[in-house]
């Protein structure tokens, strides 16, 4: 009785996990291996000619994983330092500073969608601020930028992209900070330790493993962004800055061809995955030495 008891009350997460995971996985690789499009649904077995499309064709993925990979790494190599200064100027006791903790954590509710938007207007030449300050600043030298030029557009939505996560990061680096134990500091105070030695000799590979875990969480959180980009460019000027997410967007419910998006989704996914898990297993072997 209590074997079906246990079995009974697992039901319904087994449902659930079939429901939105195991059925909509299989029947993305059903559509990986058919030709299926918006004008004609009925499926019909192409083989691997999706998955080849998906990485020769003009819509294909190579071009905007490699922006994406771009995009996430320049991303990390910034918030995670900015967040590191945060967390160890607030690990401190100064007036106001809870005031100012509350301040640089309310970008992490704003909607990502909605921060495109205003990123987008204030970097729109003419009417945005950013751009008016940034020109300002420039016209005594006789130069004038367009922040959403193809020079500059990978870097504005960088910093757009940086607002919104390095408090999240900082969250978590400055609690991480505040369950140090203080005896350490001080026994390196006493042996005469600089505050960078103290910084790098025991802060630093203390932080170190919450620091490669968002690391990897922001890596990829920002490989696959869609929601930003696509408000503030759409994925220009041009294709520069189409994203992995934006072009099986684009192949998926502008092209309609589900079936070559369903194989760059796919390949998208093996191409994150191996260097994740790679990153995953040389993390694991730090941490137990």
């Amino acid at each position: 009785m209590r074997l079906q008891t246990k079995y009974i009350l697992a039901l319904p997460l087994l449902i659930f996990l079939i429901s939105l995971i195991v059925f909509p996985m299989a029947y993305l690789w059903f559509l990986s291996f058919n030709n299926v499009t918006f004008v004609d649904l009925s499926p019909s077995f192409v083989g691997l000619n999706n998955f080849y499309s998906a990485l020769t064709s003009i819509r294909g993925i190579l071009g905007p994983i490699f922006f994406s990979f771009k995009y996430a790494l320049i991303s990390v190599i910034i918030q995670v330092p900015l967040a590191i200064g945060f967390a160890l100027l607030f690990n401190r006791k100064f007036r106001g500073k809870n005031f100012f903790i509350i301040i640089i954590l309310l970008p992490i509710f704003t909607s990502r969608v909605l921060l495109g938007i205003m990123g987008k207007l204030m970097f729109q030449e003419g009417i945005g601020t950013a751009a008016f300050f940034v020109n300002s600043v420039l016209k005594p030298f006789g130069l004038s930028v367009s922040l959403l030029s193809p020079e500059f557009a990978l870097w504005s939505l960088i910093i757009l992209d940086s607002i919104l996560w390095t408090p999240f990061i900082f969250l978590f680096v400055y609690v991480a900070l505040q369950s140090l134990p203080k005896e350490y500091i001080e026994a390196a105070a006493i042996d005469g330790a600089s505050k960078f030695g103290t910084f790098k000799n025991i802060i630093l590979p203390y932080l170190t493993p919450i620091l490669a875990i968002m690391g990897i969480i922001r890596f990829a959180d920002a490989f696959k962004t869609f929601d930003i980009i696509y408000a503030v460019t759409g994925g220009g000027p041009g294709t520069l800055t189409t994203t992995y997410s934006i072009r099986i967007y684009e192949n998926a419910f502008v092209a309609g061809d589900y079936g070559l998006a369903a194989a760059a989704s796919l390949l998208g996914f093996f191409i994150l995955f191996v260097p994740l898990m790679l990153v995953l297993k040389y993390t694991r072997r730090k941490w137990r030495r």
